[in-house]
């Protein structure tokens, strides 16, 4: 019989070990793949809610884009740098784990939608022109 000259201290860290190689990186498998469904399926809904209200607001011209105004630059706000900065904002502030997974997914759907769709999504700095009048 093997294991009877073993102390009982040694056959429960033998046991163990066998738990630690099956169990926890199948428990770790499991999460990993429900909260990659959750971040999945936010981002798609994310993707089709912003594509939703471009096409009902923006391309209609109900809602206009943010442009701020700084001396002779705008800074444009597309969607994607400001989901960014909601995102980085959440990740600093230590409350990423406080927020659904699928609320994380439907902002990194909104900065999908941006830069999949955009073709001007790297314009953020822009220089305004002003017209000169010469009498």
């Amino acid at each position: 019989m093997q294991g009877c000259n073993s102390p009982p201290g040694l056959l429960f860290f033998k046991a163990m070990s066998k738990v630690k190689k099956i169990i926890f990186p199948s428990t770790t498998l499991v999460f990993s793949f429900y909260f990659s469904v959750l971040f999945g399926f936010g981002v798609i809904l994310g993707y089709l809610i912003t594509d939703l209200f471009c096409k009902k607001f923006l391309d209609t011209g109900k809602v206009k884009s943010i442009f701020l105004k700084i001396g002779n630059y705008k800074i444009h706000l597309h969607h994607w740098l400001s989901g960014s900065i909601v995102f980085l904002m959440i990740y600093l502030s230590g409350y990423m784990c406080l927020i659904p997974k699928v609320v994380l997914g439907m902002l990194g759907g909104l900065i999908v939608h941006d830069l999949y769709l955009d073709k001007e999504w790297y314009r953020v700095l822009l220089r305004e022109r002003k017209i000169r009048v010469i009498n």
